[in-house]
């Protein structure tokens, strides 16, 4: 039961059904949200980025280009800056156009990602070039290539085509 008294609110604030509320809307937001956690369905942290092309989610982008991103061009690029999101958890600049001319850009957490060649659970990616990534040599990898969401999570095995779910991993020292 949700009660008010003076202006403080008390109780939960429950919807009828999962996906079918709303906080706010387009027109009407609130200032400030205070709270301890905030739980999400889907495992990314995103920004939107004005691009140069529309390019699908998975494909592995770098800073530069006529706009702000383009589609990693070369093999081993030290310019990866991340992966189009397919739906954020948080995406912030979020009125910044929309998925065509600014799509997100994962630089946190969980996203599919765009792979040519074998790919295993474990494997770190690297740049392949042409807006993919691929598994990286250790002999390859360093702080510059390494793609920001370069540590394959799911499946167990890939083949090249195919989009896998990669997950945050530092930066090689």
């Amino acid at each position: 039961t949700l009660t008010i008294v003076n202006g403080t609110v008390s109780g939960n604030i429950n919807p009828s059904a999962n996906l079918v509320s709303n906080l706010g809307s387009v027109t009407n937001w609130y200032n400030n949200i205070y709270g301890t956690a905030i739980h999400a369905l889907y495992a990314d942290v995103a920004e939107r980025f004005h691009s140069d092309a529309p390019y699908s989610p998975g494909t592995v982008v770098e800073l530069g280009g006529t706009a702000e991103i383009t589609k990693v061009k070369d093999e081993l690029s030290d310019k990866v800056f991340g992966v189009i999101s397919t739906k954020p958890a948080h995406l912030m600049n979020s009125y910044a156009g929309n998925d065509q001319t600014h799509p997100a850009v994962a630089i946190s957490g969980r996203v599919p990602v765009n792979v040519i060649g074998t790919v295993r659970k474990g494997d770190r990616l690297v740049s392949a070039g042409n807006g993919l990534a691929r598994v990286g040599k250790k002999s390859e990898i360093n702080q510059l290539n390494l793609c920001l969401h370069g540590l394959l999570i799911q499946p167990e095995l890939a083949k090249g085509g195919e989009i896998v779910i990669c997950g945050p991993t530092k930066k090689a020292k």
